[in-house]
């Protein structure tokens, strides 16, 4: 009988844990995405003259 609780108590145990880091894992991903998103990029535009004609060369980064 001890064995049998003792058996539940483990696998309660590792069923916690599991939920835990699944929340921590979901958690650490909206915060990932968020700073990604909050970051501010700036748009580089450079201007060419090759033989006589305007290229216009873009180029966003942060």
């Amino acid at each position: 009988m001890r064995a049998r609780f003792a058996q539940y108590g483990n696998e309660f145990i590792s069923l916690v844990v599991m939920a835990l880091m699944s929340i921590a894992l979901v958690a650490g991903q909206v915060g990932a995405v968020q700073v990604i998103d909050d970051r501010p990029t700036i748009d580089i535009a450079m201007h060419v003259m090759i033989n006589g004609e305007n290229f216009s060369i873009r180029h966003e980064g942060e």
